[in-house]
């Protein structure tokens, strides 16, 4: 997996909550509670996405080991074919410096193709699992 520059952060928008970030294919929405903080949650983000991008690898084994617990057969079929780890990849990230939480949004690899010959089973497409660090860097399936 390559990780994005985190120096390649283009901001797409602002709104009242957040300011919107893409970083390489992912969406990055950092949050803040108040007008007042704005500045000082974006400047804190940004210092702490290299943080961020590193732990993505960690972020989508998590993902993958919860998903596995789920649907064992599936990924059974998909391990047999050396497809797994292909599967799965983080679309968003929202980072939300005064709770000191980062939400990783994973989801399926959209550049992933499933072998032609193959019969093996695709993810359904609402198919998600949001990790969470906490300040410390510990990941965990944040459960809704």
């Amino acid at each position: 997996m390559k990780i994005p520059d985190h120096r390649d952060a283009a901001l797409l928008g602002s709104y009242a909550d957040r300011d919107e970030y893409q970083v390489g294919s992912i969406l990055v929405w950092v949050r803040f509670h108040a007008q007042e903080t704005r500045a000082a949650c974006t400047d804190f983000a940004l210092q702490q996405l290299p943080e961020v991008l590193a732990a993505l690898p960690d972020a989508i084994a998590m993902a993958r080991a919860f998903a596995r617990e789920q649907e064992p057969e599936f990924w059974r079929q998909h391990e047999e074919a050396g497809t797994a780890g292909e599967l799965l990849s983080v679309w968003g990230l929202w980072i939300d410096p005064v709770r000191g939480l980062t939400t990783y949004g994973v989801q399926e690899n959209l550049d992933f193709e499933v072998p032609q010959d193959s019969v093996l089973p695709a993810l359904p497409v609402d198919w998600y699992v949001a990790i969470e660090r906490d300040k410390a860097g510990a990941l965990m399936v944040k459960r809704s």
